[in-house]
């Protein structure tokens, strides 16, 4: 009986795992609930999953909840360095303020504690990015997936894009853009602010429809991250 063909695929498969182990292992996976912009309370049966490597960012996401037959967006929001972040929310340690310098500010003519927190502000280098739109099915629901490059700035509304894949806490955002309107649907699943009344600038052909933020999902992968808060 010859052993040594059945020795010698036993040794490339012992070979091949010891090579596909590391890089599956270089990976971070982490995975939320989807949450109300309304008062913070889950989503019954929502959740969204981060995969992240040296080299790119995945999403999936499922949503229930939503308003049938409207459109809506989901958006990147990264903040590239969380350590640097100030402005916690009562579910997340980075907040909206974390995002990026006002309009307008004028940095010359700031006091020290207003000075440190522009600083930390750039230090974060946060940054928003369109990931993908839907239609939402007649149960409400809606399901995607995407990805993002390191250093990609495909689709975004300002900042860097991803510059630290494994770092970054990465928070999710659906908005919702109303009903369909003819001619305006495809502005409606790709920007920030197509079909919509309320929504000053940006991207996108306005409309006549009321556009918010309707549900979230937070990310942050490294829990030993300490941050400079304020009260």
């Amino acid at each position: 009986m010859n052993t040594r063909f059945p020795l010698m695929v036993l040794v490339s498969l012992t070979m091949l795992a010891l090579l596909v182990m590391p890089v599956l292992a270089m990976n971070n996976v982490h995975r939320s609930a989807l949450q109300w912009f309304s008062d913070g309370s889950m989503v019954r049966g929502a959740n969204s999953k981060l995969t992240t490597s040296q080299q790119e960012a995945q999403m999936s996401l499922h949503s229930e909840g939503l308003q049938p037959y409207t459109a809506v967006t989901i958006w990147w929001v990264v903040f590239n360095h969380p350590e640097h972040c100030m402005h916690p929310t009562p579910f997340s340690r980075c907040g909206e303020q974390d995002l990026q310098i006002p309009p307008n500010t004028n940095l010359t003519a700031l006091n020290a504690t207003e000075n440190e927190s522009m600083n930390h502000i750039l230090q974060v280098n946060a940054s928003i990015l369109f990931a993908q739109g839907a239609i939402v099915n007649k149960h409400g629901w809606i399901d995607a997936r995407d990805s993002l490059s390191k250093d990609s700035t495909q689709g975004a509304i300002f900042g860097p894009g991803l510059t630290n894949p494994k770092g970054a806490d990465i928070h999710f955002i659906i908005r919702s853009h109303g009903r369909l309107l003819p001619g305006k649907v495809k502005e409606q699943l790709s920007t920030f602010t197509g079909g919509c009344n309320n929504a000053s600038g940006g991207t996108g052909v306005s409309g006549n429809n009321t556009c918010w933020n309707v549900q979230f999902s937070i990310h942050e992968q490294n829990t030993n991250v300490t941050t400079n808060t304020t009260v």
